[in-house]
């Protein structure tokens, strides 16, 4: 008969796995805590359901309220384990996730944490603030952390007094500030987190001792700011056929009006950058590109148009930047996927124009979904588009906060059908 510390262990060992944790939340209810139980199936549930569905909206508010009136009772033995109070802020919940801000004036370790399918599953760390090591394995028998969010700003010797067995439940890790060398080359070789398969990091220091590290064979998900230094860093990554995605991790937000404004270096973002994300040494293997947000204007887009061919690239996003027709030209001319399959060119300032480069692109004969939502095309190119597509095998062309007119949205619906979507 499985108890709360074997169901735990259970479900950290398979993350993705719903069966433990449902497994589990049986055990509560037998064992005097069907609150709790009812909250790990309505969130494994809710992750299955469509959001914007009134099935999801009413399991979403169900476990939002459940979760209020008992999180600080869940949360108390993570924030007991580093000698914090449970005190905590909601954070906004996205799809079906919430997010907990520890309130830390006093500087505690735990910093934030998420709750995902029923259980904390990502937790925010001040490693250097973690004043007795053993803390960190009272964590993580206590909840199936497989994503990690943590600070390096540390000895190499305090890091390995802290690297607990059990931190190998860790599938993402994201070192958010720091870059001690010695300390990195410890963390990227440490045992403790062999399983990782996601990782984001800040710094091109740490960038350099990723390279030299076991670490970087295993990965399959890379995560980075836009920073140059960093990008180039990366030129020297060992090339095999594990990492699959890429991505420049978005800037934050700023302002529609004050976004028109800024030039590329303004904005955080250069022509060089994209320049060196062309050239990146595991090119040949990514399936994923995520460039989201990242700032990307016309000159910009040119240059990564530029690069070397992505022989096996199937999804590229290249949404919410600040590239027009210019740029895109350069880009429809010049992009060598011949696998790709998923195009998000969405909020940006492409017109008619852009609309009829794409529609004689040879991209045309491999994609199955083009999301061109929120830009400027009218009319014309929408349906020069939808005509270019009909014949072919695309799944879906989402058009919808485009100035497209009635006329020319009935004639793009009569083409494509089930298959558009101009709402």
């Amino acid at each position: 008969m499985p108890d709360a510390e074997s169901s735990i262990a259970a479900i950290a060992a398979n993350p993705a796995d719903d069966l433990p944790r449902l497994v589990f939340a049986d055990w509560l209810e037998e064992n005097g805590d069907p609150t709790r139980a009812g909250f790990i199936r309505d969130h494994v549930r809710l992750a299955k359901v469509p959001p914007g569905t009134d099935e999801y909206k009413t399991l979403f508010r169900r476990c939002a309220d459940t979760l209020k009136a008992n999180l600080p009772a869940w949360i108390k033995p993570a924030c007991d384990a580093f000698g914090q109070p449970a005190e905590w802020r909601p954070g906004k919940g996205t799809s079906g996730q919430f997010p907990i801000v520890i309130k830390n004036e006093g500087g505690y370790p735990l910093y934030g944490l998420e709750f995902s399918r029923g259980l904390i599953d990502w937790v925010n760390l001040r490693l250097p603030n973690v004043r007795h090591p053993q803390a960190i394995d009272e964590l993580f028998r206590l909840n199936p952390i497989s994503r990690l969010s943590a600070s390096l700003l540390m000895g190499a010797g305090e890091w390995e007094s802290m690297a607990s067995p059990r931190m190998r439940s860790v599938r993402q890790l994201h070192l958010w500030t720091g870059s001690f060398p010695e300390t990195a080359e410890k963390l990227f070789a440490s045992s403790a987190l062999e399983r990782v398969e996601q990782l984001s990091f800040n710094s091109p220091t740490i960038a350099q001792e990723l390279i030299r590290s076991p670490m970087a064979r295993r990965l399959l998900s890379l995560r980075v700011p836009p920073d140059i230094d960093l990008v180039s860093a990366l030129h020297e990554f060992p090339l095999d056929d594990r990492l699959k995605q890429f991505t420049v991790i978005p800037l934050p937000p700023v302002p529609a009006a004050v976004r028109r404004r800024l030039r590329a270096r303004e904005y955080g973002t250069a022509v060089e950058l994209w320049s060196a994300v062309s050239r990146v040494s595991f090119r040949p293997t990514l399936k994923r590109l995520d460039l989201t947000r990242c700032g990307m204007t016309d000159d910009g887009l040119a240059a990564f148009a530029r690069g070397e061919e992505w022989v096996r690239l199937q999804g590229l996003k290249l949404g919410g930047n600040l590239f027009g027709d210019t740029g895109w030209s350069d880009f429809c001319r010049g992009w060598r996927t011949p696998e790709l399959t998923y195009l998000d060119a969405s909020r940006n300032r492409l017109t008619d124009a852009g609309a009829d480069m794409l529609s004689r692109s040879g991209m045309l004969k491999t994609l199955r979904v083009i999301d061109l939502r929120g830009n400027r095309i009218a009319g014309r190119g929408a349906v020069a588009l939808a005509r270019a597509v009909a014949e072919g095998k695309l799944n879906k062309l989402l058009l919808a906060g485009n100035p497209v007119g009635k006329r020319e949205t009935a004639t793009v619906k009569g083409l494509l059908g089930e298959r558009t979507d101009l709402a």
